[in-house]
């Protein structure tokens, strides 16, 4: 009893962190964003050296690889896949019965199948729920995580564009 509460509470948790790192990325400002960038390249500032600045597009590949990892683990670890295999087989045999009742015009199969929708569309709202809350997660990660892969590239083209220093950007 006790883990599943901690386990709730962990999980609203985290759901309030990502939604306000969501919000804070468009309320903050570009001063959010910089530091979000900044914490992020801790991780990051790593790898961009072993690449070199000059290879975006390895650099992009690399995140990309990253996101594809923790979207696997994440969403191996947050849906229970007995229960959506479980629900999908329901629905398939469901959706027989119903249409071979059409099909042979029986009213009251028909009813009876009509009754059981309501139950069927419970299972297949938790079966959203369970792959809402990864994609939250991952988006969790993947935000700070491209923000920090981005930010430098769109600075310097903004230098290039309004003819400023990288300095007034604080680039270098």
């Amino acid at each position: 009893m006790a883990g599943s509460n901690f386990k709730k509470t962990a999980e609203k948790f985290v759901l309030a962190v990502g939604i306000s790192l969501m919000i804070g990325i468009v309320v903050l400002g570009e001063e959010g964003r910089e530091s979000i960038g900044a914490i992020m390249g801790v991780f990051m500032d790593p790898i961009s050296m072993m690449v070199g600045e000059g290879n975006f597009h390895i650099m992009l590949f690399i995140m990309a690889a990253i996101t594809a990892l923790y979207a696997s683990l994440i969403q191996k670890y947050t849906i229970d896949w007995d229960l959506m295999r479980n629900t999908q087989e329901r629905m398939k045999s469901f959706q027989k019965e119903f249409r071979e009742a059409q099909l042979s015009q029986n009213t009251y199969m028909v009813k009876k199948l009509e009754e059981q929708r309501a139950d069927m569309m419970g299972d297949q709202m938790e079966m959203s729920k369970q792959q809402f809350k990864p994609m939250a997660y991952i988006s969790i990660i993947s935000l700070p995580l491209f923000k920090r892969g981005f930010y430098p590239y769109f600075k310097r083209f903004f230098c290039h564009l309004t003819g400023k220093s990288a300095l007034e950007y604080k680039i270098i």
